[in-house]
């Protein structure tokens, strides 16, 4: 008897401890839980302050370029419009080229008209015309200072 009172007592204390060791396991898996939940809730708002964050970067960078493609945008264009006040002439020296060149090209319709073909050639600094030895009746040696490459006399207009 005293065998099945302790195989009894056995079996109790046994049913005793695994009822304690399921509770104290419960109790832990209870806790491991909180504890899982609680870091899950830290990471979860620490990603989304990462987010945010990330976000925030995002609009700063896009901002950031944003001002600097428009501020090389108008320094080329203030370089653009420097260039062409300063190298383009004015309205009044359009004007002034414009007749000078009319007046140049009347003077070369004249000359054409005349049959006229002077050839022009730099001699000492200065421009000349090249002239003929031969030509009219009172023969001029213009055998000069100065002659074309061609070896062609030349001489200074006069008024020049």
């Amino acid at each position: 008897m005293r065998g099945l009172i302790l195989a009894h007592v056995e079996d109790a204390a046994s049913a005793a401890g695994r009822a304690q060791a399921r509770e104290v396991g419960q109790e832990v898996a209870a806790e491991a839980r909180k504890a899982l939940e609680e870091g899950s809730a830290r990471a979860k708002a620490a990603a989304q302050l990462l987010e945010q964050a990330t976000r925030e970067m995002r609009q700063h960078s896009v901002l950031r370029a944003a001002g600097i493609t428009a501020g090389c945008s108008f320094g080329i264009l203030a370089a653009v419009i420097a260039a062409a006040w300063f190298y383009l002439p004015s309205k009044s020296e359009m004007e002034s080229l414009r007749a000078e060149r009319s007046h140049l090209q009347a003077s070369i319709e004249d000359l054409a008209k005349r049959g006229a073909r002077i050839k022009i050639d730099p001699c000492g600094g200065r421009l000349c015309v090249a002239v003929d030895t031969d030509k009219g009746q009172s023969h001029v040696d213009w055998r000069g200072a100065w002659h074309a490459t061609d070896g062609e006399p030349l001489a200074i207009p006069k008024g020049y």
